[in-house]
């Protein structure tokens, strides 16, 4: 199993699979972690990126509405 990285105290752990990029510019989010992060069809998501130690990383963060954020 591929070693877990971490970045600015956080811990960036492997999905073990590399996954293509469609012909559209697509990243397509698997079933499996779409229900492991309760992400929907057609849910927005939002992408943020970053350059540490001469690589670059990209997180993808599902929103959530301001009724569900105010409970928490």
């Amino acid at each position: 199993m591929p070693r877990s990285t971490w970045i600015q105290g956080a811990e960036l752990i492997p999905e073990n699979k590399p996954y293509k990029i469609d012909s559209a510019g697509r990243i397509v989010i698997p079933a499996h972690l779409r229900s492991k992060f309760n992400i929907e069809i057609g849910q927005e998501v939002d992408y943020y990126t970053t350059f540490i130690d001469d690589k670059w990383f990209m997180c993808v963060t599902k929103r959530v509405p301001e009724e569900e954020e105010s409970e928490e």
